[in-house]
This record gives structure tokens, C-alpha cells and sequence, in this order.
């Protein structure tokens, strides 16, 4: 895979992630989600996480392996996102 082949697949991720996350009603987005990685999607993520019952530092980002898995977010299980994030 190309670099930006990969780029490709994230920014598809990204979007992905956001309409689902306001889909589930923890949305903090100004504009909308995009395929860029944000604060308003670090936002977005830890409503989720709190949503699903998390606290503390368990709501906050990066998201774990079980908040990933219940946000139904697009797979990857060959690639780690920017940051270190994986997306389970």
C-alpha cells in the first residue's frame, strides 16, 4: 500500500468514525466530521466513552479496545491510525 493509498483509507475512517459518533448522539463537531483527525473528534469519542459508561481517565482519548468495538467504526487490523490510535 502507497502512503497515499493509506492517507485515503484513514481520511474514509475518520468521516466514518464522526457520522457515527453522531449518529450516537456525542457529536461536538462546529461543522461536521471530516477526514482529518480533530480535537472536536477527540471531543466526540470521549461523549461516546462516557456515554458507554466510562469515567475518569477511562473516557478519555485515545479510545480502548471496547468503546472501538461498540462505536461499530470502520475496521482496520492491518494499519494503526496516526497517533498510535488503534481501530479495533
Amino acid at each position: 500500500m502507497t502512503a497515499d493509498q493509506l492517507i485515503a483509507e484513514f481520511k474514509d475512517i475518520f468521516t466514518a468514525m464522526g457520522k457515527r459518533l453522531v449518529a450516537e448522539g456525542c457529536g461536538r463537531y462546529k461543522v461536521g466530521p471530516g477526514p482529518v483527525l480533530g480535537q472536536a473528534d477527540v471531543y466526540s469519542y470521549e461523549a461516546f466513552q462516557r456515554k458507554l459508561g466510562f469515567t475518569g481517565s477511562d473516557a478519555k482519548w485515545p479510545p480502548g479496545p471496547t468503546s472501538g468495538r461498540s462505536s461499530r467504526s470502520p475496521r482496520s487490523d492491518s494499519h494503526t491510525v496516526p497517533h498510535g490510535v488503534s481501530l479495533a
